[in-house]
């Protein structure tokens, strides 16, 4: 397999993972009390799914990027234990486009030079 399509992959990957921590996150945010906290310990594991994913990609994707969107995954983990909803959806929203313009840029290589 070549590079362009194994870099692809891996950003689609992370894609999708972090669509699922953010629908999480918008369910965390509808919870009180004890679901609260059982939608914490759910969201949690999520951003940890996530982080292992990004793990996975820096050897398929541009260390300085996956660095950037870690520190936004992180600042984004932080804020939803907070119940900080709105920094939360901002810091998510930033990862989402970071990653979006990875995948972009695989595509358009595919474009080039086809499988």
């Amino acid at each position: 397999m070549n590079k362009a399509y194994d870099s692809f992959r891996y950003a689609d990957r992370l894609k999708s993972n972090l669509f699922f921590v953010m629908e999480a996150v918008d369910e965390l945010s509808k919870l009180q009390g004890v679901e609260l906290e059982g939608g914490r310990k759910i969201v949690r594991r999520g951003f940890e799914r996530f982080r292992n994913e990004l793990q996975i990609s820096m050897k398929y994707l541009p260390e300085e990027e996956l660095n950037w969107i870690g520190k936004k995954i992180l600042e984004a983990e932080g804020n939803a234990m907070l119940c900080n909803y709105k920094a939360t959806n901002s810091n998510l929203a930033e990862a989402m486009s970071k990653i979006t313009t990875l995948a972009n840029r695989y595509t358009s290589a595919l474009k080039d030079k086809p499988i």
